[in-house]
């Protein structure tokens, strides 16, 4: 039976509504899993209203649908305000096989890179001072979030608990560094291979630990998105103004340094088209942060410890898990694999991230 027939039946038996009355549209983005806008059509009233469903058809997967569940628990009654609500979760059976999915609210608009750049090739401005501020509120709030162990949020089967926040880091880097090691394919990205890596790794891991103790400061936990880039928080664009909707793909979602997102935030501008745009107003995305929470904290030695991770996650990525055609998929993505190998050189050898045009929020 194919999803088409399939779908409507999951959804009408979990929402209560006739078959014959919901929309699908495939939504691309998804990897590992099938994503789905569906529209229902209450036929007294004529009113519509959109979910967003995600299937997996893995079961290795079904995890991230635990997690899900975990991070809005955490996150509480305000959870509504910064990711969209679920409505159902569970496994079916589809295509004589059971399948996890995740029934939630659909936000319209759409990722806030693509928000940001459809604005300018479109010419329709907004306030980039009041959008910073809201966007440093909405973070602030998810950071607002105490929790009373240190590591990735999930399952405890699928995640270990760390006893400090710097034990889970130099875990993190152990092992994608090992990773890398292990790796025996030769590919070559952007004119650079994984021994240009391997040749970074001793002094890289050298500096790491080396600056460490700077992370035994986080002694009280809070939620970490953990995959901070403006490609995983909606918006949409209202009235002169870009609102942030809230924040998506929570499967990296950690408990530990708030200031790991801010870095991860850093990281993404510095391979935008807006870079100076969003410097020009980071005083009013302070203003919005400290409405909540205290600002995070900024030494230069937990900034090059967090790009550094995550240049070394991105790049451990793209050579063991890509497809070969990766590069020529985007004309960007080529820059984005030569910037990443810039970063993780600059912080083996340890230079200043602002030696590149990284300088902190």
């Amino acid at each position: 039976m194919s999803r088409v027939v399939e779908i409507p039946q999951l959804v009408s038996e979990r929402l209560h509504v006739g078959d014959n009355s919901i929309h699908i549209v495939p939504v691309n983005g998804g990897i590992s899993n099938e994503n789905y806008q569906v529209t229902t059509l209450d036929s007294e009233s004529g009113n519509t209203h959109s979910y967003f469903l995600t299937l997996f058809p893995n079961k290795n997967d079904w995890w991230k649908i635990e997690k899900e569940k975990m991070v809005r628990h955490i996150a509480g009654p305000d959870s509504v305000e910064i990711f969209p609500p679920i409505h159902d979760t569970g496994v079916v059976s589809m295509d004589g096989a059971p399948v996890g999915y995740i029934l939630r609210d659909y936000v319209e608009g759409q990722d806030l890179d693509k928000s940001i750049c459809d604005a300018k090739e479109k010419n329709r401005p907004f306030d980039w001072g009041t959008f910073a501020e809201e966007l440093g509120d909405k973070l602030a709030l998810l950071h607002s979030q105490n929790i009373p162990t240190f590591g990735l949020i999930g399952p405890v089967t699928a995640f270990p608990i760390y006893r400090s926040w710097k034990a889970f880091i130099l875990a993190e880097y152990e092992t994608h560094a090992a990773s890398i090691e292990q790796c025996a394919q030769q590919k070559i990205r952007a004119g650079i291979n994984l021994d240009q890596i391997r040749t970074l790794m001793p002094s890289l891991m050298r500096n790491v630990y080396a600056w460490s103790d700077c992370l035994d400061e986080i002694v009280h936990p809070n939620l970490v998105h953990g995959d901070c880039r403006f490609a995983n928080i909606l918006a949409d664009q209202r009235n002169g103004n870009l609102h942030v909707r809230g924040f998506i793909d929570t499967e990296w979602a950690v408990s530990g340094d708030p200031a790991l997102d801010i870095a991860q935030i850093e990281n993404w501008l510095f391979f935008s088209t807006y870079q100076e745009a969003f410097y020009k107003h980071k005083q009013k995305f302070k203003t919005g942060y400290t409405r909540r929470r205290p600002l995070y904290q900024q030494s230069e030695y937990r900034r090059q410890i967090y790009h550094g991770l995550r240049s070394l996650n991105y790049l451990r990525n793209i050579f063991l898990y890509q497809p070969d055609n990766f590069e020529f998929i985007d004309d960007r993505f080529s820059t984005y694999i030569i910037k990443h190998m810039d970063i993780l050189s600059l912080v083996a050898n340890g230079g200043n991230l602002s030696e590149i045009g990284i300088d902190p929020i």
